[in-house]
């Protein structure tokens, strides 16, 4: 069985994971909210905090 997903990076794999969850938001809210969500990761690892699981 093939797959073109081992081509797609992580962002592209997650992003269209978020949009299989939304579909009613358009592409462009999307892309605003994962670039929000990724600015986010990046300074919460900037600042090293760390959620137990």
């Amino acid at each position: 069985m093939t797959s073109d997903k081992g081509a797609k990076s992580s962002k592209d794999y997650h992003h269209h994971h978020y949009l299989h969850h939304y579909p009613e938001g358009s592409e462009e809210d999307v892309d605003k909210e994962w670039e929000d969500f990724t600015r986010l990761m990046v300074k919460l690892k900037d600042k090293g905090v760390h959620r137990p699981h």
